[in-house]
């Protein structure tokens, strides 16, 4: 199966990857680094995470650090929890949430960006 050439062109280019999920502490810093770590977009993509309703400043969750660590020599320390902006929404070239809901909140903030707003579920069908 051929990948679309909407996501094709964000492989091995540079993307700017948005992962989004609520509370940006536990599933979306785990994508964002399994994301990172396994190159999914290339080595020069700029993958980074944000919630719709972060705990800023917030580091991973300690259940979600210790499955990380166990599948990885991995930084989780590091991260600390940011709220998603319109200025984030603007930057990235494609975003991939973890629920419906989730994609609807980023569509609330930036209706424009609705050719680049994904699913996880939504974007493995498409790869």
């Amino acid at each position: 199966m051929q990948t679309p050439p909407l996501i094709s062109g964000l492989f091995n280019t540079g993307a700017h990857v948005l992962v989004v999920c609520t509370g940006n502490i536990c599933r979306s810093p785990a994508a964002e680094i399994l994301l990172r770590e396994h190159n999914v977009f290339g080595t020069n993509a700029v993958i980074e995470s944000a919630g719709t309703g972060a705990v800023v400043g917030a580091p991973i969750d300690p259940p979600m650090c210790e499955i990380l660590d166990q599948v990885g020599d991995w930084d989780t320390k590091t991260h600390r929890a940011r709220h998603i902006t319109t200025e984030m929404i603007a930057q990235a070239d494609v975003i991939i949430t973890m629920s419906t809901k989730q994609r609807s909140q980023v569509l609330a903030k930036d209706p424009q960006a609705i050719s680049k707003v994904f699913t996880l579920v939504e974007l493995g069908h498409l790869v």
